[in-house]
């Protein structure tokens, strides 16, 4: 017989690693389906697909045409599968299945260490079923990748966290950081803030983590320089781009405000959880996510800067008219929400007995599942060839 101080708690940590296992088994086989029986390109992927035939590596390096943008590093990865696999819409959507794939393993090791298994087994089970989630680790698109790199880099971050002094952590998140920002456009506003998180460990661990902090940042930032110089500020400049995503901007002088700020939160919490829900589904998801926050800022500030400081820089970019929270654009917060989510969850179902939890998790599967069906069902139906 378990004893009432530890048995619960062995027994809550076993149903919720079976969970998140059985979780992210379904995720990976349902993002395997679409990802071979989505069909022809869309147009949207069709048209950055073109630059990517088109030209040569150098030739990505410049504002692309049919009204695209994308970093540089990701239309690399591209040219590579094209050169290497051919131009089969399976070959052009591989990186974004593999970057699909990998960030559900990831969140799950970053919600356990922020939140515990439980929290980390709703995060995945959500993740896993998303809609968008499954739509984007199919597409010539930049957007799993962007959730793959926001998830990485904060896992990287709370490794350096649990020991500033390590200089070989310090240079993974160094060197992966770098090459996020060439992959991944809004990888930088993840960057920002694992080094917020990370400044207050590095002043207490003495100088080797300060220099450790200080490489890492220079090196960001003279990255992030060559990328905005080469290519971004081209596209931030760009007439259509910035006829294209005016709406969506939370730009001050513009009217409606509270709206778009409303659905920039929806975008970022609501609508991985139900691209098509209600406006009550999409208060639901915002009302989840933030109540996780202010759970996660009573337990950890670290946990609440890795997981609300991205969608604040990204906030202040879209100010900035720099960066539009779409729901495209702001899918690289997406597992870092679903943790809140699961934080928020947790917190509800913390006194209660497993098989409650086994409840809890199956009505959200429930929940999300049925949307992400969806596109399981049939793959090409959202985005018509």
């Amino acid at each position: 017989m378990p004893t009432a101080a530890t048995g619960p708690a062995d027994s809550n940590e076993r149903t919720a690693i079976a969970i998140a296992s059985v979780a992210i088994v379904a995720g990976i086989a349902a993002r395997t389906w679409v990802w071979t029986h989505r069909g022809s390109l869309f147009l949207d992927e069709a048209s950055l697909a073109l630059n990517v035939l088109a030209r040569g590596f150098g030739g990505l390096a410049h504002p692309l045409d049919w009204g695209q943008a994308a970093p540089v590093g990701y239309l690399w990865v591209e040219r590579a599968a094209f050169l290497m696999f051919g131009a089969g819409e399976t070959a052009l959507r591989g990186w974004s299945f593999v970057a699909g794939v990998a960030t559900l393993p990831l969140t799950w090791l970053v919600a356990r260490r922020l939140a515990g298994a439980r929290a980390a087994a709703f995060a995945v089970t959500a993740l896993a079923g998303s809609l968008l989630a499954l739509r984007y680790a199919a597409e010539v698109k930049p957007y799993a990748g962007d959730a793959l790199a926001a998830v990485g880099l904060i896992w990287l971050g709370l490794r350096v966290h649990d020991d500033p002094g390590s200089a070989r952590r310090w240079g993974w998140l160094g060197a992966c950081g770098v090459v996020a920002v060439f992959v991944s456009l809004p990888s930088v506003f993840t960057l920002a803030a694992v080094g917020v998180a990370l400044a207050g460990a590095a002043w207490r661990r003495g100088v080797a983590a300060r220099v450790g902090l200080a490489a890492c940042g220079t090196a960001w930032v003279v990255a992030f320089g060559a990328e905005w110089f080469a290519v971004l500020r081209h596209s931030v400049g760009d007439p259509y781009l910035t006829e294209y995503w005016a709406p969506v901007m939370l730009d001050p002088s513009q009217p409606a405000l509270m709206a778009r700020m409303f659905r920039a939160a929806a975008s970022v919490a609501a609508t991985p959880l139900r691209w098509e829900g209600s406006l009550a589904a999409a208060a639901a998801g915002v009302g989840a996510w933030a109540c996780g926050l202010a759970v996660m800022a009573r337990r950890s500030r670290t946990g609440l800067v890795l997981l609300g400081a991205p969608v604040a820089f990204a906030a202040a970019a879209s100010i900035a008219g720099v960066y539009p929270l779409s729901d495209r654009l702001a899918f690289f917060a997406a597992p870092a929400a679903m943790i809140a989510v699961g934080v928020a969850l947790d917190a509800v179902v913390r006194p209660v007995r497993p098989a409650i939890t086994v409840a809890a998790v199956a009505l959200l599967a429930a929940w999300v599942g049925l949307d992400g069906a969806l596109v399981v069902r049939s793959p090409g139906s959202l985005e018509p060839a």
